[in-house]
């Protein structure tokens, strides 16, 4: 009796694989699927790796896309493509990290260094998700910033530009300079308080002067009265009546009157004190002026209650809430490090496997890819070589075909040279016995 056993069980390889969703998630991955039919069993595990990284891909692209709408004015429809390219992006950083680790070994370097691009990537992906979920809370805190920062600075201004005006001390102003904290407005109470000031000095001094030069008039016409009463004492005549010394003392008088200009004088320092008393009538309507003014000035430089909240001011919100609230601040950092979990679980779930099966039958191809290159090259090298070898070989026998000539040459010259030598010494030898 024959026993058949079920193609699902069959201990025949390669099984092929059928086309489905599997299949295509694996592909995300770098799966050979020719290499992973013989081992059909890993299939499974490849293919929810696979699905971790759509997944991650998909999430940062909800991500990108909660940031984008925070950042920018536009209707979220529109800003799907950036989302999309963003998510396209990670999802190919994933399947890199993921498709360079097939058949290596996961060596634990190169492990280390994917995980932490992976964990940087997560921490990236995860801020505005995060922010999404504590939006409430962080909006009502942004709100109470803004609050806060809007009092301190509406204090600070006011403390530098103080109404109703008055002069600052020297440290003062220029700490108030250097924080950029002092504001001009149209209305100037210093410029018309300064022009008041003058005026009164000039005034003052003008008088002080006038005062002097009528108490010295009052001196002399003290003199010319008591002369004309016929008064007595040094320098004085002792007669009554309008005598010559009286009327000497009279011109005198009045002499220094004119030419000292005590009635110009008087009338100038007149018009002084009218020109004062206008100033400070209009200053007081100028300090009016310029509190109305300096408050709409300091309204303007006023960080504003309303408006779009960004990523780092609701990321300053979120710490401070976590200072505030241990819950928020656990539950913060514990859906932070979930998220950048998810971002590293291709990654982690690639390193806990191990080497599997098909990563050793993926090195051993890629060994034998390797040696069938090399022999490939080798091959090639060698047929490439053989036709300039043999013109090398050729040039050699040449060049010792050449070389065989010269020293047979040379040989032949060497014999021919030895024979004229000894023919030379016999005739010089038969010459001596006098044969010759």
């Amino acid at each position: 009796m024959v026993v058949r056993i079920p193609d699902s069980i069959s201990a025949f390889r390669p099984e092929r694989t059928r086309r489905g969703a599997g299949r295509r998630l694996r592909s995300l991955i770098g799966v050979d699927e020719e290499i992973l039919d013989w081992t059909p069993e890993l299939r499974p595990h490849y293919t929810k790796i696979g699905a971790l990284v759509l997944t991650t891909s998909t999430l940062a692209a909800l991500s990108m896309l909660t940031a984008l709408v925070k950042f920018l004015a536009a209707p979220w429809p529109a800003l799907i493509p950036m989302a999309l390219f963003w998510g396209w992006l990670i999802f190919c950083v994933d399947s890199w990290l993921i498709a360079g680790t097939h058949g290596n070994g996961n060596a634990g370097r190169v492990f280390w260094v994917r995980l932490m691009l992976a964990a940087l990537l997560g921490l990236f992906i995860a801020e505005p998700l995060l922010l999404k979920v504590f939006e409430p809370a962080v909006h009502r805190q942004v709100a109470d910033d803004r609050r806060h920062e809007r009092v301190e600075q509406e204090s600070a201004l006011k403390a530098c530009n103080p109404v109703p005006y008055k002069e600052l001390d020297a440290k003062t102003l220029q700490g108030c300079r250097s924080r950029h904290l002092l504001l001009a407005v149209a209305a100037d109470p210093g410029g018309v308080t300064d022009g008041i000031d003058k005026l009164t000095r000039e005034r003052d001094t003008r008088q002080a002067s006038l005062d002097a030069d009528q108490r010295q008039l009052l001196a002399l016409q003290k003199i010319a009265r008591r002369e004309c009463a016929g008064g007595g004492g040094d320098g004085f005549s002792g007669q009554e009546g309008n005598g010559p010394h009286c009327k000497k003392d009279d011109l005198n008088a009045e002499t220094f009157r004119v030419q000292h200009r005590l009635g110009p004088r008087q009338q100038e320092i007149a018009k002084l004190q009218d020109q004062i008393n206008v100033l400070v009538a209009r200053r007081d309507t100028v300090a009016t002026d310029y509190a109305n003014e300096m408050d709409a000035a300091i309204q303007k430089q006023l960080p504003p209650l309303q408006g779009r909240i960004g990523i780092p001011e609701e990321d300053k919100a979120l710490e401070g809430l976590g200072h505030k609230n241990l819950v928020v601040f656990f539950g913060s950092w514990l859906l932070r490090l979930l998220l950048i979990l998810v971002d590293c679980l291709p990654v982690l779930a690639k390193r806990l496997s191990g080497q599997t099966a098909y990563d050793r039958m993926v090195a051993r191809q890629i060994a034998t890819n390797e040696e069938l290159h090399e022999a490939d090259n080798e091959l090639q090298r060698r047929r490439d070589l053989a036709p300039k070898q043999d013109e090398l070989n050729e040039l050699d026998r040449r060049d010792r075909v050449r070389q065989q000539m010269r020293d047979d040459e040379l040989q032949r010259d060497s014999v021919k040279q030895d024979e004229d030598l000894e023919k030379r010494i016999d005739d010089y030898a038969r010459r001596l016995r006098g044969e010759i």
